[in-house]
């Protein structure tokens, strides 16, 4: 089967999504390249290579994490490489037994290595909502929205 450049991708994510629920660090770092990028939605939740990753997600698998499914995905495809933006739908499930429903935007570009597409470059990010407003103090204690 020939799948698309979006089917490849949406394949990966969810590659990576089971991985992590597994609860190891070793199985999602198989999902990048030795040289891979991770960008998170702090400032400073960045890490780069093997090493740094490895560690970065042992200490996200000690905790709740999400289990994602692409529900859009935009991608381009060229000479070994994929690029893509995809929109995903999040659940985030917590030993207490509640869960939260988050959307996720994931960004990056795919490396094909040895037959398998790894993550070379992953960005994690929740979106904000149109709804959500940005409250500016302006004066002595007046507020306005931007």
């Amino acid at each position: 089967m020939n799948e698309s450049t979006e089917e490849c991708v949406a394949l990966q994510l969810q590659r990576l999504s089971l991985a992590l629920q597994l609860g190891a660090a070793r199985p999602a770092l198989a999902c990048f390249t030795s040289e891979a990028s991770f960008y998170g939605d702090d400032l400073d939740e960045e890490v780069h290579g093997a090493a740094d990753l490895g560690c970065y997600l042992e200490e996200l698998a000690e905790g709740p994490v999400p289990t994602w499914e692409p529900v859009r995905v935009r991608a381009r495809r060229r000479h070994g490489l994929i690029w893509f933006v995809a929109a995903c739908d999040a659940v985030v499930r917590y030993p207490d037994g509640l869960s939260e429903r988050t959307q996720l935007r994931v960004s990056g570009v795919l490396v094909k290595h040895s037959r398998r597409w790894l993550f070379d470059l992953l960005e994690v990010s929740r979106p904000s909502s149109a709804r959500e407003e940005l409250w500016i103090s302006v004066g002595a204690g007046q507020q306005t929205t931007a």
